[in-house]
């Protein structure tokens, strides 16, 4: 993602609709980790709570799919590291 002058929120909302299709607004901070993968490679990565506009959601471009998911289907896509975040995620969704 180039955030170019763009704060994150602003920035959001566009690379949503380039690589899946769908339109989102009202991006609100979640939470955020920093990590680093047994393969080495530090991670960091930012949750948003986001309204749904209009859209499918499909793959575009390098993606193989795209799918709308559960809380509790995300919690086997994602590590460890966010265990937490899911947690609060269920108590206010």
């Amino acid at each position: 993602m180039e955030l170019e002058s763009d704060i994150i929120e602003h920035s959001l909302a566009r690379e949503v609709m380039e690589e899946v299709g769908v339109e989102v607004t009202n991006p609100r901070y979640f939470a955020s980790r920093s990590f680093i993968r047994s393969s080495g490679h530090h991670v960091i990565g930012l949750a948003f709570l986001l309204d749904y506009v209009s859209g499918e959601a499909k793959a575009l471009e390098d993606q193989d799919e795209v799918k709308w998911v559960t809380i509790e289907e995300i919690e086997t896509l994602l590590d460890e590291h966010w265990n937490d975040v899911l947690t609060s995620l269920k108590g206010i969704v």
